[in-house]
């Protein structure tokens, strides 16, 4: 409870007393305590029934502080002479993202020739980003050493950026 810089790919575990049972993704639950929504999980217990391990379907958000909930009573988890658990909650907050992105693919690719006077020019990136526009994403003529007027576009997913240029580029 209350652990800082947790790893965005972490488990989420708890050790109980004594054997239990009635754990599962509806028992053993995790949350944004931010926005409040679920975080979509696989519970399993090791064959003791001593412990759950709660895994989530995809990496946490960074710097993001998390809600675990254990859900007791008699339709819930309790030992297994049917003694209900009371509900219990922890909260820990993930380490913030330190590593910056880099460009994992550029199309056309460096020094590329006979590239199409139409074509657009794509980068893609090693996470999600923001901050690409027109200002930041440019290309340039290097016959006259001016930017060439395009449009710039990045991906709904934050990894992807398309320059297209507004007119055929010069031969």
């Amino acid at each position: 409870s209350a652990a800082t810089n947790v790893s965005t790919s972490s488990l989420v575990t708890a050790t109980f007393s004594e054997p239990v049972k009635g754990v599962s993704g509806t028992t053993f639950t995790l949350r944004n305590t931010s926005t409040g929504s679920a975080v979509s999980a696989t519970v399993t217990v090791n064959a003791a029934g001593t412990a759950a391990t709660l895994k989530p379907n995809a990496p946490l958000a960074n710097a993001t502080q998390y809600t675990a909930t254990l859900t007791g009573g008699a339709s819930a988890i309790r030992d297994t002479a049917g003694n209900a658990m009371s509900s219990t909650t922890w909260s820990f907050r993930t380490a913030a993202d330190k590593t910056a992105p880099s460009v994992t693919s550029r199309t056309p690719g460096p020094g590329a020739h006979h590239v199409a006077l139409k074509s657009k020019v794509v980068v893609g990136f090693s996470e999600s980003v923001k901050g690409v526009s027109g200002a930041t994403f440019v290309l340039k003529n290097l016959g006259n050493g001016k930017l060439v007027k395009a449009t710039v576009t990045l991906s709904a997913d934050g990894k992807t950026a398309t320059l297209k240029p507004n007119a055929k580029l010069p031969k």
